[in-house]
């Protein structure tokens, strides 16, 4: 029955995505700037709710209660606020990509360097989709992980790779109404009975606060200069879109939560049982959610992982290639078929949701908050405070991110290692922003000396 299901379901997706875009690679990926409000704020809040937000938090809900509001919940609802403000910097900008405007400021090596950093965070993110993708059908059909997650990434790819950021979009709304029904009907027959008291509730979360502060930090700042959001913002055929667009999101980010996590409170004597969310799920559940369920949850995973697929391979081609002309719509779709290997690859090797999102987080934070953050504000070209910057929190990130892969080294693990990555990065950007300062100083007095010497000229010669 449920095989059924994830065929009509796989039927669907590849139906209702695989549609041809228009205008080259700016149809590919940005939908030609046409989308509206409510288009962006469902594709937000579908990519949103992926496997972190469905599975992990209820995981983390059956054992801390409202606590687990930290992990993905308070992080996403921040970021989401601070693009609300900033979303006019990026249509102001004329964004296209987040290395094409850290070239106005920083230059080209320090463009390539970040390009290439946000390709490593994006095949990371991805594949903790494909991770999730893999312990859910192994969980829930008790199929093989590697046949799981190497189908998962075979049919993303399959409508990603031949309709863009379109078919992102118009599959994100089919996965959203899945997963709101779903999360409805398992909040009514499990959740429902479990709301905790307001003032335990309460307590339990501002608990937490402790416990998760290092979490929320590195998702916040990570997901602020994730290009996930700044493709939906750049997308939207105004700035008034994008803002409603962004509200909308949140709206419908908080309320998915508060579903979820009464869900997981329900489920924590039967998870306590089973040691896994999903087993004590399918007991909770008849027959009929579980097969909604299963919907539902699957299609949280697959919208963040399309998304992530479609964004790792605008890199890919946009800024690692520079592929912006309309002929190169092949480079584009070759550049998703590799970025879902590569992803694939990597879900293979690394089989922990929450590690992979925080080995990849961290890359973001460290290596590209404070030069992508400064690049919005800064009005003269500072080379040297972005490649002092990137270099030093970039490569702490990805020299720490070698823990995750089993490579024994004596730096702390993710969240710890984040204070020491961004603080090494901001140290670097302020050492190069004053030695850039340094050198229009001096490139000011030299041009005063040649301009004095040649007024001085005719008079000493006359």
């Amino acid at each position: 029955m449920t095989l059924l299901i994830l065929s009509l379901y796989t039927g669907l997706l590849i139906m209702v995505g695989i549609r041809r875009p228009r205008n080259g690679t700016d149809g590919f990926f940005f939908a030609s700037h046409k989308l509206g409000a409510l288009w962006v704020g469902v594709t937000l809040t579908a990519s949103w709710v992926g496997a972190a937000s469905t599975l992990v938090t209820l995981q983390q809900a059956a054992e801390k209660g409202h606590a687990a509001l930290w992990v993905m919940a308070v992080p996403t609802l921040l970021t989401l606020m601070v693009f609300f403000f900033i979303t006019g910097f990026i249509r102001k900008h004329a964004f296209t990509t987040l290395p094409r405007l850290i070239r106005k400021v920083y230059g080209g090596w320090v463009t390539n360097a970040a390009a290439a950093l946000i390709f490593i965070y994006l095949i990371l993110l991805t594949s903790s989709q494909f991770v999730a993708w893999g312990q859910f059908l192994k969980g829930m059909l008790n199929l093989p992980y590697t046949s799981a997650v190497l189908g998962g990434a075979v049919l993303v790819c399959s409508y990603s790779a031949v309709g863009g950021f379109l078919a992102v979009v118009r599959t994100d709304g089919v996965q959203l109404v899945l997963l709101g029904t779903a999360l409805i009907v398992m909040y009514l027959i499990v959740g429902q009975d479990a709301v905790e008291s307001i003032p335990r509730g309460m307590t339990r979360f501002l608990a937490g606060a402790g416990d998760h502060g290092l979490m929320v930090f590195s998702f916040t700042l990570a997901w602020v200069i994730s290009p996930v959001v700044w493709q939906r913002v750049a997308a939207a055929r105004t700035t008034r879109c994008a803002r409603l667009g962004i509200l909308v999101a949140a709206a419908a980010v908080l309320a998915l939560y508060l579903m979820v996590i009464p869900t997981g409170v329900a489920l924590a004597p039967l998870a306590s049982e089973s040691g896994e969310v999903l087993a004590g799920l399918q007991r909770a559940l008849p027959l009929w959610a579980c097969s909604l369920v299963f919907l539902g949850l699957g299609s949280a995973i697959l919208s963040t992982a399309d998304t992530a697929l479609n964004l790792a391979a605008m890199t890919l081609s946009l800024d690692l290639l520079n592929s912006s002309k309309s002929n190169s719509l092949p480079r584009a779709r070759w550049g998703t078929f590799a970025a879902a290997v590569l992803s694939a690859t990597a879900a293979l090797r690394l089989p922990s949701i929450l590690q992979t999102l925080g080995v990849a987080s961290e890359i973001m934070a460290a290596g590209l908050f404070v030069p992508g953050m400064a690049a919005l504000f800064l009005s003269r070209p500072s080379p040297r405070a972005g490649a002092f910057s990137l270099a030093t929190g970039g490569g702490f990130a990805l020299v720490s991110s070698l823990n995750a892969f089993g490579l024994p080294l004596s730096l702390p693990h993710w969240p710890a290692s984040l204070p020491w990555g961004l603080g090494l990065s901001l140290m670097g950007f302020c050492c190069g922003y004053l030695c850039d300062r340094r050198c229009r100083s001096a490139t000011k007095t030299n041009v005063f000396a040649r301009k004095g010497n040649g007024g001085d000229g005719p008079l000493s010669g006359g």
